[in-house]
């Protein structure tokens, strides 16, 4: 085989190597000599020098070292794709063009460099491959960017890998297969983390990589390392200075960066806030054992979208964190003796804290727990659930007693038409103020319910209001006694629940309000000694970092008598017996009187009515009220 010196000089390092090897031969440039074309061959090898004739012994010709060979190796990746990736030699020295390795993912990677993986000694868990193709690809199937990152928190059992198979392959691949001058940043609160597990699994995919590459495919120190052919470092650090974790940005415009953090439940809050400042990231991976319900972690797992559930069509904002659940059952290489085990020993057995955060992936205690699940909420956002819409608009009051908001919702059926906040230190002002909202607002028809909180400061402004004329004011004291006083310990605990349930069944539409969906995504109860349910107060959440539920309590009483449409459907009966059983009910005689309908005072009663039962509501309110005022006199 043979090239010309201009053809040879124009390949690349690599490939000149390779055509070295096979014996490959340089020709000088053509000369054309009577006509006819005569090429002078140019060895690669140096050529022997003049023999020194002396007493007549010759001396031998001077050798060069023969040039370094290159295997080959076929690999089958994880698609079923057939690769052929060249082995360097270790006595490779050669400069490397700066090039991207072209592997589809961090679990395409892995199948390259881990050779327990390649073999079929291990067998990565659906939920790895899983996390690493979303990490790679997105999941919305759109490429990440800095307008529409990858954000992912994984909530994973102990013993589950999130180390070795979820940050380190994610960062080397980030810094291996994305762009030139790619970044990643680990951090840890611990530093034997940090160094036994996190750093330990991230040397050795570059080791493997420096083995069947080429050795200086990576640069490793400690904590340290960078891919010298995409100039993209991995930089780790365990820190409690906020200021370590600040000032990390792309080194270039449109390359990628990651933050990752390790055992988050154990980095501190203002690490969180430092890194906040990190403009510009593509990925943010943050991964932890959960432990106790409160920091980082948990405030935002508790405003994270399920993986599932986009998997079932739903369709995430560009800010919204991707959860992943991984309990000890999703990990086949966790004995299951070992869960057994840990039912039996750990303090409280599989009903205790320390069980359901090993094992379960759930939070350390379940004192606290959130009453409306966000993806609830955020699915009801501008849904296109149907409108039921009724002839008067309906109103929620939560009245402030401090520095909080007071807050006016406003609904029609099952449609959120406006929330209202705002804020006066007089309280003729506040009256005054309501007055108009309620008028602007239709609410001034005597069956256009408002339902105010008469607790503490709320119920002398209520009374001012209804005596101004607003005779269709409803007065709801959160602290009275429960329609079902066995489950729930007080009425304003029960209000939030019955909300839950028509949030869980997909039937209220809402406005987009930042604010309304946290503060109804972050409600947290509590159970008591006799089992009951019980929100936290306004004080306890705001001792917990939790946001004053003033907008999400307004939205509650706004429900209040807001009667649910939703019909279960049995999906156990096939299509044709579905049909039979619903012609069955059609069919099934009706009653002639029926006295409840007829106390109700129904219109569809085909009784002659004597008279409407009129509302009693807001008397029975002040009887109570008077009531407990006696008592506790």
């Amino acid at each position: 085989m043979k090239l010309t010196k201009e053809d040879f000089l124009a390949l690349a390092p690599i490939d000149q190597e390779h055509f070295l090897s096979e014996g490959g031969e340089i020709s000088s440039s053509s000369d054309v000599v009577n006509g006819s074309i005569v090429v002078e061959q140019e060895k690669v090898q140096v050529e022997a020098s003049t023999p020194d004739v002396k007493e007549g012994v010759s001396t031998p010709p001077s050798i060069q070292p023969a040039p370094p060979k290159f295997e080959t190796e076929v690999v089958t990746t994880l698609s079923g794709q057939e690769r052929v990736y060249t082995k360097y030699p270790s006595n490779y020295s050669e400069d490397v063009k700066p090039r991207v390795f072209g592997f589809d993912d961090p679990v395409d990677l892995l199948y390259f460099l881990d050779d327990q993986i390649a073999s079929g000694e291990i067998q990565l868990h659906p939920w790895q491959v899983q996390i690493m193709h979303d990490f790679a690809n997105g999941v919305s199937g759109n490429p990440t960017t800095q307008d529409d990152p990858f954000q992912a928190l994984v909530r994973a059992c102990n013993g589950s890998g999130k180390d070795q198979y979820v940050i380190a392959p994610c960062a080397v691949w980030l810094c291996m297969c994305t762009t030139m001058y790619a970044r990643a940043v680990v951090t840890s609160s611990s530093g034997d983390q940090l160094d036994s597990q996190t750093c330990e699994y991230i040397e050795q995919l570059c080791y493997s990589a420096n083995l069947k590459i080429h050795p200086k495919c990576w640069k490793i120190n400690y904590r340290y390392y960078e891919c010298l052919d995409t100039k993209s470092p991995i930089k780790c650090f365990a820190t409690d200075e906020p200021g370590k974790a600040e000032g990390y940005h792309p080194l270039r415009a449109k390359a990628k960066m990651a933050l990752f953090e390790s055992e988050a439940k154990t980095v501190p809050d203002s690490i969180y806030v430092a890194q906040n400042k990190c403009t510009g990231y593509t990925h943010r991976v943050i991964v932890s054992t959960p432990g106790l319900p409160m920091g980082h972690f948990f405030d935002i797992d508790s405003t994270a979208v399920p993986r599932k559930e986009i998997s079932k069509g739903f369709k995430k904002s560009a800010i919204d964190y991707v959860s992943y659940l991984v309990t000890a059952y999703d990990c086949p290489h966790i004995p299951r003796n070992y869960i057994e085990q840990m039912k039996r020993d750990l303090p409280g057995g599989e009903l205790g804290a320390a069980y359901k955060s090993q094992v379960l992936a759930e939070f350390g205690t379940t004192d606290e727990m959130v009453v409306i699940p966000f993806i609830y909420v955020k699915r009801a956002v501008n849904s296109k659930t149907e409108w039921k819409r009724e002839l008067f608009n309906k109103g929620g009051l939560d009245l402030s007693d401090g520095g909080d908001e007071t807050v006016l919702t406003v609904r029609n059926g099952n449609k959120h038409l406006a929330t209202v906040p705002f804020r006066f230190d007089n309280t003729e002002d506040t009256v005054w103020f309501l007055d108009e909202k309620f008028k602007e607002h239709d609410l001034d028809h005597p069956e256009s319910y408002i339902y105010g909180d008469a607790g503490g400061l709320g119920k002398p402004i209520l009374d001012r209001l209804r005596a101004m004329g607003w005779r269709n004011i409803r007065y709801v004291d959160n602290r009275n006694t429960p329609r079902q006083p066995k489950v729930y310990l007080n009425r304003g605990t029960e209000l939030y629940f019955h909300v839950r349930i028509l949030f869980e069944r997909g039937e209220l539409i809402i406005l987009d309000d930042a604010k309304l969906i946290r503060q109804l995504s972050t409600r947290y109860y509590k159970m008591d000694l006799n089992n009951r349910h019980r929100l936290l107060s306004k004080l306890e959440s705001r001792s917990r970092g939790f946001p004053s539920p003033d907008r999400g309590d307004s939205f509650t009483l706004a429900f209040w008598d807001y009667k649910s449409t939703y019909v279960e459907q049995d999906s156990t009966l096939a299509e044709p017996v579905k049909k039979d059983y619903q012609k069955l009910l059609e069919k099934k005689p009706q009653p002639v009187f029926d006295t409840r309908v007829w106390a109700n005072g129904s219109e569809d009663s085909p009784v002659m009515r004597l008279g409407k039962r009129p509302d009693m509501s807001y008397l029975m309110e002040q009887i109570n009220y008077h009531n407990k005022q006696i008592k506790q006199n």
